[in-house]
């Protein structure tokens, strides 16, 4: 398997450019600009939470949904702001041969996925430690989302999103 790092910057563009949940209640402005996505928005007080969330979805029958990560997070009402751009990752050029059979095995010389992840720059973890989401890098063959959602209590909540389109 031959890995390579990316080295020109990602395009982005939004579907939709509004995100918004009852009646102009509460309004993201969606933009992209130079492989930046830019968010803008106003929550109404009579939300406990609002949070916007990107899931990336590589679609492999292993994650089912892909996995989310909240990008902002407001308690109550009020105005937020922030920008996100696809994750590019500097590593030198890696060529990884291995036997399939002994990928998983306790062999000194074999190679696991997280040691793979840890040569690509992913963060070591403890052995009682829960693993976590690292996202080595973003691509063209990954279906992104952000959605703008808003908790009530009493689980009720309210949601909006777009699709984001990343060449």
């Amino acid at each position: 398997m031959f890995l390579a790092a990316r080295t020109t910057p990602y395009n982005v563009s939004v579907e939709k450019p509004v995100l918004t949940i009852s009646k102009q209640e509460s309004l993201v402005t969606i933009s992209s600009l130079g492989g930046e996505v830019r968010c803008l928005g106003t929550i109404s007080s009579s939300s406990k939470v609002a949070r916007i969330i990107l899931n990336r979805n590589p679609g492999l029958p292993a994650l089912g949904e892909g996995f989310d990560e909240t990008l902002s997070e407001l308690r109550g009402g009020g105005m937020f702001s922030f920008t996100w751009k696809p994750v590019t990752r500097t590593f030198e050029e890696l060529v990884l041969a291995f036997y399939p059979s002994k990928m998983f095995s306790d062999d000194l010389y074999s190679w696991g996925l997280d040691r793979i992840a840890s040569n690509l720059g992913a963060p070591d973890q403890q052995d009682d430690e829960k693993p976590s989401d690292y996202v080595i890098g973003d691509g063209c063959e990954v279906d992104y989302r952000i959605r703008l959602t808003l908790d009530r209590g009493l689980g009720r909540h309210d949601s909006d999103e777009t699709r984001l389109t990343v060449t």
